[in-house]
């Protein structure tokens, strides 16, 4: 978070740092090119985004969807 800050990246929503744990609002960091495509778990490849969010996006490439992503068919 120090290099990217608390906005998802997939949204462009704030992430709330004191959101609860296993909710769509709480923090986690997503792939640019997902691991199962070959992506690294390196600095360079993680954003920040919404757990909601990331786990929508899944494996699929990066779109900008208008809202976030759990509450649309953004990655579909």
């Amino acid at each position: 978070m120090a290099t990217y800050g608390w906005q998802c990246h997939l949204c462009g929503l704030p992430i709330d740092p004191d959101a609860r744990p296993r909710t769509p609002e709480y923090m986690s960091a997503d792939h640019l090119i997902p691991q199962s495509l070959g992506g690294t778990h390196t600095l360079d490849n993680l954003r920040p985004a919404h757990m909601g969010c990331n786990a929508s996006r899944g494996n699929k490439p990066i779109k900008r969807p208008a809202r976030r992503a759990w509450q649309s068919n953004a990655w579909q």
